[in-house]
């Protein structure tokens, strides 16, 4: 293990990729460098400017005819819209990439269009519904050998069985997602844990990335994250529904001191994501995630195996 030395924001690695695609007039990879900015703002939580950068991708790779583009367009689209406020609209954006998925016989975005849609339905509160289509995903991510997606899924099934009082339900998802997440050697499983035990002790809601009711703070991964508390006067409530959040932002705080794989290990693992079909030039298409970053930490995992040479 070293310390990761200073790379630039996911922001500025796509604003730096969209430069050089306008310059050379490369429809594809400026349509997807915007998406990667896109993504990037909205994380950042400027969802006005995500909103607009994606459909501009968007009108890009549907003038330019480039299909898979635009279903990470559409997709990434979908999910500015449900956090600016515009459930219907964020919704019409999944059921068309889950539509597209298969038709195409494309399994893993098929897996993150349900995923989105139980983002969706957990947000309208339809955790029924939600559940139903994250235990679709979780089949989906199992037969994939996505474990860590689906160890998320299973986390986002526990919150919604907690948001319907099925508490004994809720807490065998939750051991179930942590018991996943220990055979990855996540080194942040432990706040899960903790918070499951608070659940355990006093009830409430599960924490989760879902985020069912607006947290204050700044968006992280695929989630909202938020400080952790420094006391117990918070409604225990609201503690629990920043575990995986939590979780995430810890995994993502890398460099002074942090542990990160070798050098040798990361460039070894970023020369095989951008040889991928999958990579936009910042961004893995299947999980998401900013390859500049996680290519540095030891306990990610590629989606498709292709670090471990098993795809």
């Amino acid at each position: 293990m070293t310390r990761t030395p200073t790379i630039p924001t996911p922001r500025e690695h796509a604003e730096r990729l969209l430069e050089a695609a306008t310059r050379r007039g490369d429809h594809r990879s400026e349509a997807l460098a915007r998406i990667d900015l896109g993504v990037a703002l909205m994380r950042g939580g400027m969802l006005d400017d995500a909103i607009g950068l994606l459909k501009q991708a968007l009108a890009v790779a549907d003038r330019e005819r480039f299909p898979e583009v635009a279903i990470e367009a559409r997709l990434q689209l979908g999910l500015a819209r449900l956090a600016h406020g515009d459930a219907n609209g964020s919704m019409d954006c999944f059921s068309e990439v889950l539509r597209v998925a298969r038709e195409g016989g494309d399994t893993y975005r098929e897996k993150l269009a349900l995923d989105f849609i139980g983002r969706h339905h957990a947000t309208v509160r339809k955790p029924e519904a939600a559940i139903a289509v994250y235990r679709e995903a979780q089949e989906i991510a199992r037969e994939l050998g996505d474990s860590t997606h689906q160890a998320e899924l299973t986390w986002s099934e526990a919150i919604q069985r907690a948001e319907l009082g099925l508490r004994d339900e809720a807490i065998e998802r939750a051991n179930a997602a942590i018991t996943l997440f220990r055979r990855l050697n996540h080194p942040h499983v432990g706040i899960l844990a903790e918070h499951l035990g608070r659940y355990q002790a006093v009830g409430g809601v599960l924490p989760g990335m879902d985020g069912s009711e607006p947290i204050p703070g700044v968006f992280i991964g695929s989630g909202r994250s938020v400080r952790p508390a420094t006391n117990d006067s918070v409604a225990p409530p609201g503690l629990l529904r920043m575990a995986m959040s939590a979780m995430k932002a810890m995994s993502l705080f890398v460099g002074s001191g942090a542990a990160v794989v070798s050098s040798d290990e990361r460039e070894r693992r970023l020369a095989i994501c951008n040889d991928c079909e999958n990579h936009t030039g910042s961004r893995c298409r299947l999980c998401g995630c900013f390859t500049q970053l996680k290519t540095w930490l030891p306990h990610e995992r590629c989606p498709a195996s292709k670090w471990e040479g098993r795809a």
